[in-house]
């Protein structure tokens, strides 16, 4: 009889336990949800968060090796035609994709040191802005003095354009890419603009506009 009572006692302690410990389950689970909707959108938020900086820096990265053709390859030439010219602000449908570049802008430079190392435009060419004034004074804001050497000439190139996050777009404003190098000319102290024919080279500003293709 004691047997049985003991037996019985136990039994019932066991299914006490399973009992309390669903219970318990249940309540776990119930926290465990209200925890997840409120971490949830936390994790969302990063996730985007990363989306978005990583494609800002593919951009920003863009626009530094687009900065950094376009002013290579003027500073390789003794003579760069309109042709030629032109032909470089065509890269940047290649060298933003497959970000649009219909915002972007590029201004391609001679800067010109007279014996006193003061800066002046030599010539000036641009796409989708307009360029600098032949003759028109470059002081240390827009040319560091460091490149400020008598009776020489640097190409300038400058890139800005303005990105808008695919994802965070309501929540953030445009985001402004602006990129300026410097390149001393490789084969001549000076890099002439031309025609096309590489004859009658001229001086007056112009603003080039991008051929559609």
């Amino acid at each position: 009889m004691m047997a049985k009572k003991l037996a019985d006692s136990t039994r019932n302690s066991l299914a006490a336990i399973v009992r309390k410990t669903a219970s318990f389950a249940r309540n776990a689970d119930g926290t465990v949800a209200v925890e997840f909707s409120f971490i949830l959108p936390i994790m969302v938020a990063v996730w985007l968060g990363g989306v978005e900086l990583t494609h800002a820096l593919s951009v920003d990265r863009k626009v530094v090796n687009m900065t950094a053709a376009v002013v290579d390859i003027a500073a390789r030439s003794k003579k760069i035609t309109e042709s030629q010219v032109q032909a470089l602000f065509n890269l940047t449908d290649a060298a933003m994709y497959p970000e649009s570049d219909d915002n972007t802008t590029i201004i391609i430079t001679a800067v010109n040191f007279d014996a006193d190392g003061l800066a002046t435009v030599g010539w000036s060419r641009a796409h989708g802005t307009t360029a600098y004034t032949t003759g028109l004074p470059m002081d240390n804001t827009a040319v560091p003095a460091v490149y400020h050497v008598p009776n020489t000439q640097i190409i300038m190139s400058e890139v800005h354009h303005p990105h808008l996050p695919k994802i965070g777009y309501r929540l953030t404003e445009t985001i402004d890419f602006d990129e300026k190098m410097f390149f001393t000319p490789r084969l001549s102290t000076y890099v002439q603009l031309c025609d096309n024919s590489g004859n009658n080279c001229v001086q007056e500003p112009v603003t080039v506009s991008r051929t559609n293709s």
